[in-house]
């Protein structure tokens, strides 16, 4: 069974969402999240569930904190009341999975935790992807760029296969929205800030990714820079 590490400076938000997802999942709700990294230690989460406005903490530090720790590759998913496409672009920016709006369905969060530890997990079953300094590996869990380990997150990872896997030819924005499992509301933005910020982590070590009108995106190996 995987483990839940939420946090929610709201206490019935946080005892609600204990009672759901008990039946399904080892949960440990905390009201605050000074020493997450400590608590990360100690429950091993698979997943991490964080609430955008948690008390004088900034929720965006914390995502910064956990995705420059030796957790870096567990999935974040942000949980807010905030139904605007800035906090959708900061949370993602800053290295969330993924990203729910209060009011949500149980059905939904569900869905949503469901597909963010598919794409934490196994991209590959059987080898590693090598190209041209790019290695994914499956088994170490392990992203490296000309020898360089380099932090993707689980959506980003996905993209950076897809990609690969059809270099120097267009991806359509319907077959990565399938691959990575992005749905909602909001799909279409979450998808356009996760090849937005792997652009960036790429582009030093050789890979360019370019968007396509209307057709979607291919990628492209260069000279580094």
């Amino acid at each position: 069974m995987n483990t839940i590490l939420a946090f929610d400076d709201e206490h019935e938000q946080l005892r609600t969402l204990g009672d759901l997802l008990k039946p399904d999942y080892h949960f440990h709700g905390f009201e605050e999240a000074e020493d997450v990294i400590d608590k990360i230690k100690s429950y091993q989460p698979n997943i991490i569930l964080l609430d955008k406005h948690l008390g004088q903490k900034n929720s965006m530090s914390i995502i910064k904190t956990i995705r420059s720790s030796n957790y870096s590759n567990i999935p974040i998913v942000v949980i807010t009341g905030d139904d605007n496409d800035e906090s959708l672009k900061e949370a993602l920016g800053c290295g969330a999975d993924d990203f729910i709006s209060k009011p949500f369905s149980f059905t939904e969060l569900k869905a949503r935790i469901s597909a963010a530890l598919r794409r934490s997990g196994a991209l590959r079953t059987e080898n590693d992807l090598h190209f041209k300094g790019l290695v994914l590996s499956d088994k170490k869990k392990l992203a490296l760029l000309n020898g360089e380990q380099v932090h993707f997150t689980g959506i980003e990872r996905q993209i950076l296969l897809t990609l690969t896997e059809k270099i120097d030819s267009i991806v359509s924005r319907a077959t990565l929205l399938q691959a990575c499992k992005i749905t909602g509301e909001n799909k279409e933005i979450s998808l356009n800030v996760h090849v937005c910020t792997l652009r960036k982590k790429i582009q030093k070590y050789g890979f360019v990714i370019k968007t396509i009108r209307n057709e979607g995106y291919v990628m492209n190996a260069i000279d580094p820079l």
